[in-house]
């Protein structure tokens, strides 16, 4: 009050009359009617707040409908957006849903940006038809403080009959005091609200540059998931074909060692068909010369002749097996000579030689087995030969010694001569049968070495096709890293750029938040209030997609191939494009918010001054209208006084 008294009476337009304000303010009627002044300018404010406090109610209404429309709008764009998702969801590519929700979410929110600008745009214009309706008021208030000054004449007039009702009057001042003092407080009221509209704005600012961290925080999260999920395929694709090659040789090697002991118990079952045959055929040509021992010393002859001759064949044989197990070496030597040339040419490749190496061993191990068995059983065809080269000797010292009965038996035994020629000539075809045997094991062994040689071309084309895959798959991979650091590197520009966006966000909002008007600052709080409600919803619904999405990827790793991951590194790319438009667009916004926020300034400085000149005339008005009064100068500080100043209308 004090500062004001001083600056109307040493500046300003009240400065020339200061003395003819004094001598107004000598006279007594010029107290009752600055009394009268004051009363009916308090009724006037009195009425003017109840309008505002109705039009601001109104306004409060307005806005609620607005904004359920605007929650019905945003429960229609979800419900569209959940039934896209599900869509998508259907799809069998499992990188393109998350993808694409998470470019629906970035659209929505550029959307959102954009219907908040707009929005802003219109409390622009609707601040500025506020302004031009607040003019005209004035105007219309200056024609009412006339039309009161005509009044104040005809009261003037009037006072002496007036002054019983000065008690009530004083009753009606202390009302309107008291409605001055609720109207402070309701100020004080809404200074609270304020700067509790203020914090929550700076702690919306704050989350969304957490927000804008942790989006950050999980693409770092993803791409080290993916590295690792990419190293251990790696990983376990690699023991995967190793272990399929071990058990490729291992079948390989059962098969062989099979095949194998099948052969060797069927010629152990040949063989012991025919020594059972030779043993029956020795028995009873022991039971013969048993019960026959008066042959002829001449067909026993014969006989040992015959013996001989077949133990020549026996021999002859034997040389023939001796030249297969020769040929048999040979081959397995050619064999030798063969892996010693594999091993030199995949001496390279450190896994498979060593698995190679270890078959050939034993396969070397084997072989020499069955030579040791095929000598084992030459030696048991010898040690037979030469038991019955001793029986064959004991045979003859007992015909030496039974020659002398056997001439006085020969006659005896000529008819049993005719049955000795039919036994030799059943030797002689099971010699022919034996014969036929032995070409057939020969015929067999050769279609075993072909089939041997045939199989080792298959599998050395095999070991080829799998190196020439895992070449291939090599330079994929190679490919993918190489991918990966390329979007390594838009990630850390994506991060640069969101981290200037938000200290240019800092900076304009520092800059630009005590210089807007404050009805400007309140409607824009109550927004931002509403846009973080509808912004936390948001996120929780994104972290909810975004866990889902986690979930969807994770059992589709496991499944995906390397086609998906193509296509999906494809979709990554279109994102990064879809990135960088949508922060130009943003970019974009951000001007348009910064020139909104200079025009606001211009038309709030614009305002102020109005106001000013308001002031200045409306105190003109009133020292025209009391020329004569001598408590003006009372009357003049006490409008001036900005308690006051706060309950006039602007």
């Amino acid at each position: 009050m004090r500062d004001s008294r001083g600056s109307l009476t040493k500046f300003g337009p009240f400065a020339k009359r200061s003395s003819a304000m004094k001598r107004l303010a000598a006279s007594g009627y010029g107290k009752l009617a600055t009394q009268r002044l004051k009363d009916v300018i308090e009724e006037t404010v009195v009425r003017y707040k109840e309008k505002e406090i109705n039009s601001y109610i109104r306004r409060i209404a307005a806005l609620e409908a607005s904004e359920e429309h605007l929650r019905r709008e945003l429960e229609e764009k979800d419900i569209q957006a959940n039934k896209s998702i599900e869509r998508i969801v259907g799809s069998n590519n499992v990188g393109l849903r998350t993808i694409m929700r998470e470019v629906h979410d970035l659209q929505a929110t550029s959307a959102d940006q954009a219907a908040e600008i707009a929005r802003l745009s219109k409390d622009c214009m609707h601040y500025k038809k506020r302004y031009e309706q607040a003019t005209e008021e004035s105007s219309q208030l200056h024609e009412d403080l006339l039309k009161a000054t005509a009044k104040e004449a005809a009261l003037e007039e009037k006072s002496r009959s007036l002054d019983s009702q000065l008690s009530q009057l004083k009753c009606d001042l202390a009302d309107t005091k008291a409605c001055l003092e609720e109207s402070e407080k309701r100020r004080t009221a809404i200074d609270l609200r304020s700067q509790q509209l203020e914090q929550r704005l700076e702690d919306y600012m704050d989350r969304e540059a957490k927000k804008h961290q942790e989006v950050v925080q999980m693409m770092d999260k993803k791409m080290s998931i993916a590295t690792l999920r990419i190293t251990q395929y790696r990983d376990q694709r690699q023991k995967l074909i190793n272990e399929l090659r071990r058990g490729k040789q291992r079948t390989e090697q059962l098969d062989k060692h099979l095949q194998e002991k099948t052969r060797a118990v069927e010629e152990l079952k040949c063989q012991v068909d025919v020594k059972d045959c030779e043993l029956q055929q020795l028995r009873s040509v022991a039971e013969h010369e048993k019960t026959h021992l008066d042959v002829h010393l001449q067909q026993l002859t014969q006989e040992a002749r015959a013996a001989h001759a077949e133990c020549e064949v026996k021999e002859t044989e034997l040389e023939e097996t001796r030249k297969e197990l020769n040929a048999v070496k040979a081959l397995s030597q050619h064999q030798k000579q063969e892996l010693e040339c594999l091993r030199t040419d995949h001496e390279v490749r450190e896994g498979e030689i060593l698995c190679m190496r270890k078959a050939l061993d034993h396969q070397k191990s084997q072989v020499e087995l069955l030579q040791q068995e095929r000598a084992e059983t030459v030696e048991t065809h010898r040690v037979a030969i030469e038991i019955k080269d001793g029986e064959l000797q004991q045979l003859r010292k007992l015909l030496d010694h039974r020659k002398a009965e056997a001439e006085q038996e020969v006659l005896k035994h000529q008819q049993e001569v005719e049955s000795l020629t039919h036994a030799s000539d059943l030797k002689e075809k099971e010699t022919n049968h034996l014969r036929k045997l032995l070409e057939q094991q020969k015929r067999d062994w050769e279609t075993d070495a072909r089939q041997k040689d045939h199989e080792i071309e298959i599998k050395q084309q095999e070991l080829q096709r799998a190196k020439d895959g895992a070449e291939k798959k090599q330079k994929q991979l190679e490919v993918a890293l190489e991918e990966c650091e390329q979007k390594g590197c838009m990630i850390a520009e994506l991060r640069a750029s969101v981290s200037e966006l938000k200290r240019r966000c800092e900076e304009h909002v520092a800059s630009h938040r005590f210089e807007v008007e404050r009805m400007t600052e309140d409607f824009h709080r109550e927004l931002n209030a509403k846009l973080k409600e509808k912004d936390e919803e948001k996120e929780l619904e994104l972290r909810r997609k975004l866990e889902d999405a986690r979930e969807e990827i994770r059992k589709s790793e496991s499944e995906a191939t390397e086609l998906q991951r193509r296509k999906t590194a494809a979709d990554l790319k279109r994102m990064q494009s879809m990135i960088v438009t949508l922060t130009n667009q943003n970019r974009g916004l951000v001007k348009q918010c910064k020139l909104l926020a200079s025009k606001l300034e211009e038309s709030t400085g614009n305002i102020e001054k109005l106001n000013d000149a308001l002031q200045i005339e409306k105190c003109k008005q009133l020292v025209s209208l009391f020329p004569h009064s001598e408590d003006t100068s009372e009357t003049i500080l006490w409008i001036s006084d900005p308690t006051f100043q706060k309950f006039v209308p602007t």
